[in-house]
């Protein structure tokens, strides 16, 4: 498994611009942008961006405080362009495969990139030409097969895994019909992000609060970070002090790659990572509590309950009263530090709005 990632330079724009207070409107795509970014500089021991970010503000800042934890990539190692003043380039096979189908939502992801600009764009398209020709012109879908090759090509030639915000990851799934690479640790936090934002999907049925409605449109890490900032000129030394403590993401990562390392046949291989599959579903399905707080409520009651299985999206009905504890006690110790974020998403105070005054944003602007 790698111990690397790398990130699109519209990663690294997007958690500058909210730390510059430049977003008035926050679209989900800048929000997994930024979440892209802090998620691979928490989840990986070194996170690569191209080299025209050498001198970023944030890279720079960032590098200063947890020394190792960037790299760049050099211009003259790609065959593609990493700088649009330069020129775009796009892999042959790949616009032809994607193309015409990416394109087809070409106006949705106009908005989604800058919503105050795209926004009106798409109202003016009917009857200004300038704004007709941009949409008609598909530029926007091919920036996002150029950003998809660059970085795919970064993280070959590093062996790291390219995380990739939702405009990208649509990409992907073209490029990647039959074999998609996976991080079993990406995968975990991703997992728990669908679980994240699932469980205030919930809560906002009943409870039409703005905290809630921030709360569930923003992932674990991003959320608890702005909590966390007094300012927006705190994102980077709060994300350097996160990476600190949640050190243990980047100790499970490298206590898998040691065991499967280990392994002498590729049936060894297998039953380590069944075992590992086997332990998150117990703590999934335990909604990642501690084990004093799971054994209290399983006493408590018979009823049987219905959760979502994160692993499939798929409902699983479970006893409670049947969950082994002790086999939910040493999946605990496994995977602890997904419960320690999940205190920490909890201890989130009600009042605090995680955008508006800090970070300048107005709204939030879901896929339509």
């Amino acid at each position: 498994m790698r111990n690397s990632a790398v990130i699109s330079n519209w990663c690294i724009d997007a958690f500058d611009c909210l730390s510059s207070k430049l977003y008035k409107k926050l679209s989900f795509e800048q929000i997994s942008r930024v979440e892209a970014f802090i998620s691979s500089v928490i989840l990986f021991d070194e996170v690569f961006v191209s080299e025209n970010y050498v001198n970023n503000r944030i890279v720079l800042e960032l590098s200063r405080r947890c020394e190792g934890a960037i790299k760049t990539v050099a211009r003259e190692a790609l065959s593609h362009s990493t700088d649009m003043t330069d020129h775009i380039s796009i892999d042959v096979n790949l616009h032809v495969l994607a193309f015409e189908e990416l394109a087809k939502e070409n106006d949705l992801w106009q908005i989604q990139h800058d919503p105050g600009i795209g926004l009106e764009i798409v109202r003016k398209a009917q009857n200004d030409l300038h704004c007709k020709e941009m949409l008609e012109s598909k530029f926007l879908t091919q920036l996002r097969l150029w950003h998809w090759c660059y970085t795919n090509e970064m993280a070959e030639i590093t062996n790291s895994i390219n995380v990739l915000p939702l405009s990208l990851g649509a990409v992907s799934e073209f490029a990647y019909k039959n074999h998609n690479i996976t991080d079993a640790i990406l995968k975990g936090y991703l997992d728990y992000a669908l679980y994240h934002n699932q469980r205030f999907v919930r809560v906002s049925e009943t409870l039409a609060t703005p905290f809630v409605s921030e709360v569930k449109s923003i992932p674990p890490l991003m959320s608890v970070l702005l909590s966390r900032c007094k300012s927006s000129e705190d994102m980077v030394p709060v994300l350097a002090e996160m990476r600190c403590e949640l050190i243990e993401f980047r100790v499970l990562r490298h206590e898998f790659t040691g065991e499967i390392t280990k392994a002498r046949n590729i049936g060894e291989q297998e039953e380590i990572v069944s075992a590992w599959n086997k332990s998150w579903e117990v703590l999934s399905a335990g909604e990642f509590k501690k084990p004093s707080l799971l054994k209290r409520k399983i006493s408590s009651t018979d009823v049987s309950t219905s959760v979502v299985s994160i692993e499939s999206g798929s409902l699983k009905t479970i006893l409670k009263n049947l969950i082994d504890h002790h086999q939910y006690k040493k999946a605990y110790k496994q995977f602890q530090i997904y419960s320690q974020l999940h205190e920490q998403v909890n201890s989130i105070e009600l009042h605090k709005l995680l955008l508006g005054n800090k970070f300048g944003v107005e709204s939030i602007i879901p896929f339509n």
